[in-house]
């Protein structure tokens, strides 16, 4: 039971640090979700997931395959980039995604997949700003669906917080650091919009998941 009254900015910033450090699962996850970033902050998800694989923490890597039309490389070029740094090819996993590609309908699309798989637990991963919104957009999903699905986050390895970069969809740019203030204010919109949970829900979640 939280012992504070619900606040938003109060508990999206609580959020944020749990996503950012949070635990592994105690019992493990087959599978780490790579969520699609532009060719400039790729090497971020891709290099976590080569960690997880090679660490023995995830047997599968699932990428998706879905439209490559606005910045994100494709299933083909992620996985030789995965295939290059030592995954086995038969460990890695095109996820479909049909229509429009966006954060909302890869969590769509996931939390479905990992449904009718009978999946415990997943890891997902993103570039350090857009973790947050990333966990928030699928366990959004997990809950409205009433999925049991638990998802842990592992976060991107950093890049230079400074560089201009890319992002959604290739059509927003600025430096990584100037795109955590864009994620903030996303995040409120698509609240607002009622695609995305109150962020009190998504650490009750947090709470009960462990």
């Amino acid at each position: 039971m939280r012992k504070h009254r619900s606040d938003f900015k109060f508990d999206l910033f609580e959020l944020c640090v749990r996503v950012l450090l949070d635990q592994k699962p105690k019992s493990g996850a087959a599978v780490v979700y790579l969520v699609t970033n532009t060719r400039d902050n790729q090497r971020s998800v891709i290099d976590t997931a080569v960690q997880l694989w090679k660490q023995r923490e995830v047997k599968r890597v699932w990428i998706c395959d879905g439209t490559i039309d606005h910045g994100y490389p494709g299933f083909s070029d992620w996985r030789n980039s995965l295939v290059q740094q030592g995954i086995k090819t038969n460990s890695i996993e095109p996820m479909a995604v049909s229509g429009n590609l966006n954060t909302l309908s890869e969590a769509k699309h996931l939390v479905k997949r990992a449904d009718l798989e009978n999946l415990e637990n997943i890891f997902i991963t993103s570039t350090p700003f857009h973790q947050l919104r990333s966990f928030i957009t699928c366990v959004s999903i997990v809950i409205k669906s009433h999925s049991r699905l638990k998802i842990y986050n592992k976060t991107g390895t950093p890049l230079d917080w400074l560089r201009v970069v890319a992002h959604s969809q290739g059509s927003l740019t600025g430096s990584r650091s100037e795109l955590i203030r864009t994620e903030y204010e996303r995040i409120i919109k698509y609240y607002r919009q009622d695609d995305l949970l109150h962020p009190a829900e998504i650490l009750k979640y947090l709470d009960e998941r462990g």
